[in-house]
């Protein structure tokens, strides 16, 4: 057998993980398809070696009081610094062996291994243990030749129309009512409202000179039903019955008492449809409006259908190809989903309902699908050798950039900084996978049928 000293100067040489990949005994266990358990065994001449070296560390490096630094006797520094040179011991010996182990077992963690060390005892093996996730390996299935169906883009006049109206609206001018009378649908109101249960009002349910357009479902039912038919600076009461899962706990499940207010009345003034409005809002002449409106409205077509078709393909690939899907995958994926969830009802300045365990099951079950999927298009990337070119990840940088109206220079240092580079070329990636499909796939287009009214009953 080779002395202790003989090993030390060879792990000097070579440095530790070669010895311990050579040495090393590992144990793999299956706790299911996706969780794995390596057990990890270095034998006790290698943790001799690695203590001598870390022991000879401390010894150089201590500050003693009565010694000079490096003369220390050995029986002080181990009873100041024994607790930490094992830890430390121990430490390196998993840094040093734990990726050589992974390569024996030829497997690749999608999470931080969770280490479990054991003690370092003088003579003795040191083992440990880690648990980790993977993504297990599957058949794929045949990706090529799917079938499936797309909507012919078909932007009709009534679209085309309804939108123009949309754009009037959208442009209307509000003129003080100063004539006694009532309130008609389509008004701009401002109001006072309270809330009371009992008696008491509640906090959250009183406003004033709250807008909205009446009899257009701004605000719920009951307002839009007491506000029509009212004169200004008159009120009018009546009651509103919440469910047990209303927002505002105070009300939840209960009977509110509402007194509302008219304080205002403002007439809605569309503009008319014609040359001067689109000349208005920088067209030369209505027809060009309308031209524009239908190109607008034929691409809004085509990325609904081509979001159709990706979604087609992702449920026959969670059809056709049976893996399991890891936990810290579908996690991670759950709770992106929520945030964005959150996100959207910022953004709407309305505050988000509590989401039960239904609900918290749905997003589980939505991010389950789409990390299967996810991890289906890398199979299909690295078999077919699909990856971003050189310009890819800068022109989808401009992209977002416009979208978010952020400098490009900012947006792309936030993503250097927190390491997400590797986010948008996945992305990018996983849209050439999907492009790559469809090139391949056999797409039946179809005419959407209209909805017909059976007269005859």
């Amino acid at each position: 057998m080779l002395s202790n000293e003989y090993i030390i100067t060879l792990l000097k040489i070579f440095k530790l993980e070669i010895g311990v990949k050579l040495i090393m005994k590992v144990t793999l266990e299956d706790i299911n398809d996706t969780q794995k358990k390596l057990e990890v065994s270095i034998p006790a001449d290698l943790v001799t070696g690695k203590r001598a070296e870390i022991f000879d560390e401390f010894k150089r490096n201590a500050s003693i009081k009565g010694f000079r630094p490096g003369k220390a006797p050995d029986k002080v520094i181990e009873n100041m610094y024994g607790k930490s040179i094992r830890q430390e011991v121990a430490s390196q010996l998993v840094s040093d062996s734990l990726e050589n182990a992974l390569k024996e077992v030829d497997l690749s963690p999608i999470n931080r291994p969770d280490v479990n060390p054991g003690e370092v005892q003088p003579g003795e093996e040191f083992q440990y243990t880690v648990e980790f996730e993977i993504i297990p390996k599957f058949e794929l299935s045949e990706y090529n030749g799917l079938k499936l169906k797309k909507k012919k883009i078909d932007v009709k006049k009534k679209d085309i129309d309804n939108t123009l109206k949309e754009i009037t609206e959208r442009s209307a001018q509000a003129k003080l009512v100063e004539e006694d009378r009532k309130v008609k649908k389509g008004d701009i109101v401002v109001v006072d409202f309270e809330g009371q249960i009992e008696g008491n009002t509640v906090k959250d349910l009183k406003q004033e000179d709250t807008k909205f357009a009446a009899g257009e479902g701004q605000l719920i039912k009951e307002f839009d039903d007491n506000i029509i038919g009212l004169k200004r600076g008159k009120e009018k009461k009546f009651d509103v019955s919440y469910e047990d899962d209303f927002q505002i706990k105070e009300a939840a499940g209960k009977t509110v008492n509402y007194t509302i207010k008219l304080k205002e009345i403002h007439e809605k003034i569309v503009p008319k449809a014609n040359a001067e409005f689109a000349k208005g809002i920088g067209f030369e002449t209505l027809k060009e409006l309308n031209e524009k409106i239908k190109e607008d409205l034929t691409a809004q077509q085509e990325r609904t259908e081509q979001g159709n078709l990706k979604e087609q393909i992702i449920n026959i690939f969670d059809k056709d190809n049976d893996f399991s899907v890891p936990d810290v995958l579908i996690n991670d994926e759950a709770a992106r989903l929520q945030r964005d969830f959150s996100a959207n009802f910022q953004r709407q300045g309305a505050q988000m309902p509590e989401i039960d365990e239904t609900g918290l099951a749905k997003f589980r079950e939505i991010a389950a699908k789409n990390v299967k999927s996810s991890i289906i298009f890398a199979q299909i990337a690295k078999k077919e050798d699909i990856k971003p070119a050189s310009n890819d990840v800068q022109n989808k940088l401009h992209e977002l950039s416009a979208q978010l109206q952020v400098p490009m220079e900012n947006l792309m240092q936030v993503y250097q900084d927190e390491n997400m580079m590797a986010n948008i070329e996945s992305a990018i990636t996983e849209e050439k996978v999907i492009e790559f499909i469809k090139e391949k796939a056999n797409i039946v287009e179809e005419l959407e049928q209209e909805t017909k009214i059976d007269n005859d009953e």
